[in-house]
C-alpha cells in the first residue's frame, strides 16, 4: 500500500492590496480563480484540504495527476 502523497500549496499573489484598493474587482477574479481551481481539482482527484480564501492546500494520491493539475490552473489562469 501506498502512503505517499503529494501537497500542492496555491496563493493569489497581491491579492491583499487588490482587495484593498478594488474589492469588486478582486472579487471576480476570486469567483473566476475558485471555479479554474476546483474544475481542475476535481479533474485530477485532488482533495482540497483547506480553502485560504485566495488559495488552498490540496492533497493527491497521484504526482502525476497533481502535476496535469497545477499546469492546467497555470494555464487557464494566465
Amino acid at each position: 500500500m501506498n502512503n505517499i502523497s503529494n501537497i500542492m500549496i496555491t496563493d493569489i499573489v497581491g491579492y491583499s492590496k487588490l482587495s484593498g484598493d478594488n474589492q469588486d474587482v478582486a472579487l471576480e477574479l476570486l469567483k473566476e480563480h475558485d471555479k479554474v481551481l476546483f474544475d481542475a481539482h476535481n479533474k485530477y482527484s485532488g482533495n482540497i484540504l483547506k480553502n485560504r480564501g485566495e488559495g488552498v492546500i490540496s492533497q493527491f494520491k497521484s504526482s502525476s495527476n497533481s502535476i496535469r493539475c497545477a499546469v492546467e490552473i497555470k494555464r487557464k489562469l494566465k
